[in-house]
């Protein structure tokens, strides 16, 4: 009877731990869902660096449109 238990207790033990391993590194994991809010950061600086770059282009754009001369 004491054998019995104690060999359920290992068993929900190693369970318990393979599930929490699961939850720590499988694909719908903990570390999964940290490198997925890395890559949003990254993209979102991404957006606001590009942003920047076009407005910078298009004002040398409109620079450049206006010193050319009109074709008549």
């Amino acid at each position: 009877m004491l054998n019995g238990r104690i060999f359920m207790i290992i068993v929900l033990v190693i369970l318990t731990a393979i599930y929490f391993g699961i939850l720590m590194f499988g694909n719908n994991s903990v570390t999964s869902l940290m490198k997925v809010e890395q890559k949003n950061n990254f993209y979102a600086d991404e957006v606001l660096r590009l942003r920047s770059e076009n407005a910078a282009l298009q004002k040398e754009y409109f620079e450049l449109k206006i010193l050319e001369p009109e074709n008549d």
